[in-house]
């Protein structure tokens, strides 16, 4: 008979249990806005104190990606929900303090951005979920932002920053929200203005682009594939912002309703240069009822709008990061290795916009690894170095940058 259910590092979850003729199979829900991404074991234990089933290791990926960086830096910080903390690490990877570790879960923070151009040109960081907060890259708090729009049901999915401007997906909603981090209010209930523009059904990852004449914004519904991007213009008072839609496609991914629960690597947006929007999306096949990840470039110029054709990822690819240059984007991806079935075939993959595929890095990992020390490990953070010669693979508070191989152009 089971007990119950024991997870190393703990963290909120829901399980049930059925028993079979050689065993039994566990049901596990994971509350995801308290999740510390990675890998974490699972084990029957006995009521009372009693001895536990030998663990199984299983990898939680989360909705986003966990890592961002300082560009005039190198950087990074990684965002470790149940552990309530923002961990720090230097442009080589090793460890370098942290931001904030309160040891208890950060409230509904699912989704981490940074802003070079923040607060008089020093870097900001911004966490969203049911609430909005920023931090300078020394620690201190600049402020909050509070909707009375958040709830348990319409939470943010997704949260962008440029140019002084903070962005979320508000997605049971269909909006995209901004505001400005000048209006940002210097306390844990901030109620600073919101701007809105709807933005299909169920806007979900988001993707800005910032210089010093524009502010771009692209946004994926994934209920109803589109790409939508907008321009975000501030008053004088830096605190107004207009939103103006520039346009909007199709992209031929299958909505998030057809799909089954846990398949796919999520859905994700990059701006590269020249007005190109990358979007990633699972895609079902019907027939064989198998999925895999997809990407498309999509042309946002006003007088030549069109989306590539679909470039077939690795199976798994479930994080998506634009090269510190624009030249690509690489992805990361991770399955059960074909040789060592307890452990993960990790790789990553360049694709510039012509759509080739190449492998830039691949290592077989133990799932169970923590360690910068025993790594590289999957990264739930992942990022690529300002000089294009290394790729972060970070979790909870351990990084590795590993070097990659990028084939001649």
């Amino acid at each position: 008979m089971l007990d119950y259910i024991s997870t190393t590092p703990d963290m909120n979850y829901q399980a049930t249990a059925s028993l079979t003729s050689d065993g039994f199979d566990v049901y596990f829900g994971l509350d995801t806005a308290h999740t510390s991404d990675g890998p974490f074991d699972i084990s029957d234990c006995r009521v009372g104190g009693g001895a536990c089933s030998n663990p199984a290791t299983f990898l939680d990926f989360g909705n986003q990606n966990n890592l961002v960086m300082d560009p005039s830096t190198g950087e990074l910080f990684n965002l470790d929900r149940a552990a309530g903390a923002i961990w720090k690490f230097k442009p080589d990877g090793t460890p370098d303090d942290y931001l904030s570790n309160s040891g208890s879960p950060i409230p509904g923070d699912v989704s981490i951005a940074f802003d070079e151009n923040e607060m008089n040109g020093a870097g900001a960081i911004w966490l969203a979920s049911y609430l909005i907060g920023g931090m300078a890259t020394n620690g201190s708090f600049i402020g909050s932002a509070y909707d009375s729009a958040f709830t348990n049901t319409n939470y943010v999915a997704d949260v962008a920053a440029k140019n002084g401007i903070v962005c979320s997906t508000e997605n049971t909603m269909g909006l995209l929200a901004c505001f400005t981090a000048k209006s940002a209010q210097p306390n844990s209930t901030g109620n600073a203005t919101f701007y809105r523009a709807p933005a299909g059904t169920e806007p979900w990852p988001l993707a800005m682009y910032g210089d010093s004449t524009k502010t771009l914004i692209a946004v994926v519904d994934r209920a109803v594939p589109t790409l939508f991007w907008f321009s975000a213009t501030v008053d004088q008072t830096g605190t107004v912002i207009t939103l103006t839609e520039l346009g909007s496609v199709p992209i031929p991914f299958t909505p998030v309703s057809e799909l089954r629960p846990a398949t796919g690597g999520g859905w994700y947006a990059q701006w590269l240069p020249g007005g190109i929007v990358a979007v990633k999306a699972p895609v079902l096949n019907a027939t064989t009822n198998t999925v895999t990840d997809e990407l498309w470039f999509v042309n946002t110029n006003p007088n030549s709008v069109s989306v590539s054709p679909a470039v077939e990822l690795p199976t798994n690819s479930f994080r998506m990061v634009a090269e510190a240059d624009g030249s690509a984007v690489d992805v990361e991806s991770a399955v059960i290795s074909p040789n060592d079935p307890a452990k993960v075939l990790l790789t990553i993959s360049r694709v510039p916009t012509t759509g080739t595929v190449s492998t830039i890095y691949t290592a077989t990992i133990d799932p169970t690894s923590a360690t910068a020390a025993n790594g590289p490990f999957v990264g739930v953070g992942f990022g690529t170095s300002l000089d294009g010669k290394s790729r972060y693979l970070c979790a909870r508070s351990n990084c590795a940058a590993v070097t990659v191989q990028i084939p001649a152009q």
